[in-house]
């Protein structure tokens, strides 16, 4: 691989939240920490997508259709590798995916990956430690950068417990517009305290994606309201497993916290990026 080069193209912003880029961004450092050489982009932040030079391994995290893409990168003969499945209508040489994937691309021949051992938690989350409960009492809500100020009044709505502080992290501040203050409310922007946070919280209300399994991974109280239909699978398996307390509640009452208890996380260990270098490796060398 010293001589392989990478290329992971991945996008962020309000419309798409953080998700994507936090995974990518984990692949990379595990990468060059086996020293392959390998560059990260942004492509909504990039002003030429044809002045990046050739590499022989394309990796694909986009939260939309990546068809172009495929079919450009191949046709300059490279191999491409994409991560989870959005209707596309080229074929990757590896695609990989925490979820199953749908029956017909298993009966089409498609070479795939899939399973909880691709979970990706942040290195900086997985070396954390958390500190006792009864030194602090605030719910972390962490919907995901694309979530609307509409529907975090919403959630905050649900909430029984008039008295709990409430920090709110959202990596897009600028979208929103709380311009009156909000009693028992810290709103705050993406900083690197932010893993810090969220181990020093009592409970959590996320999304269906990436907080959410890094809070499991923390053994955080967690209550999720999924923003798409593969959050809501993902949220529903976690529900399943007592590794989440609540799922789309109608009305929140930490209370009744008291009447249950988390079960152990025995479904991943979030060292996805391990698992998928050893796919890429394997492609790239052995494709």
């Amino acid at each position: 691989m010293e001589n392989k080069s990478i290329c992971i193209l991945t996008d962020l912003g309000y419309k798409h939240g953080l998700g994507h880029f936090i995974r990518c961004n984990e692949i990379k450092k595990r990468l060059l920490k086996s020293n392959i050489s390998t560059d990260l982009f942004v492509i909504s932040q990039l002003e030429n997508l044809e002045k990046i030079r050739r590499y022989d391994l394309y990796i694909l995290d986009l939260p939309y259709d990546m068809t172009n893409y495929i079919e450009k990168f191949q046709n300059m003969g490279s191999k491409v590798l994409t991560l989870e499945y959005f209707n596309n209508k080229s074929v990757p040489d590896l695609n990989i995916s925490v979820m199953e994937f749908p029956k017909f691309m298993n009966q089409k021949g498609y070479n795939l990956r899939s399973g909880f051992k691709y979970i990706i938690i942040r290195e900086e989350i997985r070396l954390l430690k958390c500190i006792d409960e009864n030194k602090s009492k605030y719910c972390l809500i962490m919907l995901g950068g694309s979530a609307s100020r509409n529907l975090i009044l919403n959630i905050i709505s649900k909430i029984k417990n008039s008295s709990i502080k409430l920090k709110i992290i959202h990596p897009f501040l600028d979208e929103l517009s709380f311009n009156v203050p909000i009693k028992n409310v810290q709103i705050t922007g993406n900083t690197s305290t932010i893993p810090k946070l969220m181990a020093n919280s009592s409970f959590c209300i996320t999304s269906g994606g990436i907080t959410m399994l890094e809070m499991i991974y923390l053994k955080k109280i967690i209550y999720s309201y999924p923003n798409n239909e593969k959050e809501s699978q993902l949220a529903e398996i976690m529900k399943q497993r007592n590794l989440i307390f609540g799922l789309n509640l109608k009305s929140i009452d930490f209370n009744d916290l008291s009447k249950t208890k988390n079960s152990k996380n025995d479904i991943f260990l979030g060292e996805g990026s391990k698992e998928i270098e050893n796919e890429i490796k394997n492609l790239v060398l052995n494709g």
